[in-house]
Formats: structure tokens, C-alpha cells, sequence
């Protein structure tokens, strides 16, 4: 499920035009359907979501409890910070539980430039 067009939110108007402009490089318009995949934990973290409307679910699997939804982050939220960690990988896994518009940012293409 794909949106029409990346939109940078408002929580980064602060930053200049040049800014805005550059980071809009490594931005697309992504959506997710409710109950769909979006990262799993342990797999190397390449991307950041901002997200748009709807939300989304992490959870992890506790032994012998099985998976636990740890926290449900919604549009204005920020999905994906595990790529700031030493070692980028996801420290969860999550699924969106709603219809949720984003805009994706490739992060690993971000820091090489």
C-alpha cells in the first residue's frame, strides 16, 4: 500500500529549507495495512518512519509468554530509532494495526552522505 507523495511533518518545519530539502532526498510516501509487517526484530535497521495517521504496534517474544505488545506509537510519532543504536538492528518487531501513511526515510543512504 503505497501513498501518493513523501511529506516531511511539521515537527520538522524548525529545520531550514536547505534541510528540509535535502532530507526530503531520502523520503518516500510509504502505507501499511492494518496487521501488516513492517520490521522484525533482529534484522539489521536501515529505515525511520515518520508517521502520517494510523498506528503501530511493537512487540517482542518473551519466553514463556510468548509475543507481548510492548508499545502502540501513532500518527506525529517517530517509528524506527534502532538505527541510532552502535548496532543498527530492530530491538523489536512491528505491525501496523491500523491503515497508517508515513514517510519512510532511507537512513543508511542519509549517514553516507
Amino acid at each position: 500500500m503505497n501513498a501518493p507523495e513523501p511529506v516531511l511533518p511539521a515537527a520538522l518545519a524548525g529545520l531550514s529549507e536547505e534541510h528540509r530539502t535535502r532530507l526530503a532526498d531520502f523520503a518516500v510516501a510509504v502505507g501499511f495495512a492494518p496487521g501488516e509487517l513492517v520490521f522484525r526484530e533482529d534484522e539489521p535497521a536501515t529505515r525511520c518512519w515518520l508517521l502520517h495517521t494510523g498506528s503501530v504496534v511493537l512487540s517482542t517474544v518473551v519466553p514463556g509468554r510468548g509475543t507481548v505488545v510492548l508499545e502502540t506509537v501513532h500518527g506525529g510519532d517517530i517509528l524506527g530509532c534502532s538505527w541510532l543504536a552502535a548496532r543498527p538492528r530492530w530491538q523489536f518487531t512491528a505491525h501496523a494495526a491500523a491503515v497508517t501513511e508515513a514517510t519512510e526515510l532511507d537512513v543508511v543512504a542519509l549517514q553516507a552522505t
